[in-house]
């Protein structure tokens, strides 16, 4: 089990440049982007947000269903879910908001080639929920669809034992091979799919992740 230090932030970790391990999925190798939109995330080139034109170069893995709003990079090195969601948001951008089930086949066909199996997604449960399937939303604010979890293991189940007053397991993470979501603690070595789509991290997701429990 690995911890990493990240007092008084929310999400950022200094000395995280660089994140890389993008592969032939998303070959940036750079950590591309920056924080202040220069990167290209914020539309700032005039117009409505264009994934094609306003998406930092590391953001290449394009699919089928978002192609006209959304653009991904694919962090496939083992990290904690603070380290990957500090590397999205260095970015300028966010870890993956899963919009349909369409989207989550599409994403988990595009990481077929990953090191990595399992991957943090922008998906948190509110720390008050009382119940492992209650109030989980997608770090844009939208509730994160109720079919998506792994059901054969009773996902979300808060680390087996379904017993929510102990918020074990409060952050989201696709497992490539069953194709679903699981719960899981943030502090296992998992990769990290970042979206770059215009919008900011929600400020309910962000206060969700700030009050996890597990969060060091």
């Amino acid at each position: 089990m690995m911890l990493v230090a990240c007092s008084a932030c929310s999400f950022r970790l200094p000395g995280n440049d660089g994140v890389t391990g993008d592969g032939p999925l998303a070959a940036d190798g750079q950590g591309s982007g920056s924080g202040d939109g220069s990167g290209g995330g914020d539309g700032s080139g005039g117009g409505a947000f264009d994934p094609a034109r306003d998406c930092p170069q590391g953001y290449g893995v394009m699919v089928a269903s978002t192609s006209a709003t959304s653009r991904y990079r694919v962090i496939d090195t083992a990290d904690t879910a603070w380290v990957g969601y500090a590397a999205c948001e260095a970015d300028g951008h966010h870890a993956l908001s899963i919009g349909s089930m369409t989207e989550l086949t599409e994403i988990t066909t595009a990481l077929g080639s990953a090191v990595q199996t399992r991957f943090y997604i922008g998906g948190v449960q509110d720390p008050k929920a009382t119940l492992p399937g209650m109030a989980w939303i997608n770090f844009d604010g939208t509730a994160l669809l109720d079919t998506a979890w792994y059901t054969p293991e009773a996902e979300p189940n808060d680390l087996d034992d379904g017993d929510e007053s102990d918020h074990e397991q409060q952050l989201a993470i696709i497992d490539r091979v069953s194709v679903y979501l699981h719960d899981a603690v943030g502090n296992t070595g998992y990769g990290t799919v970042c979206e770059c789509d215009g919008k900011a991290i929600s400020a309910l997701a962000r206060t969700f992740v700030d009050a996890d429990p597990n969060k060091p």
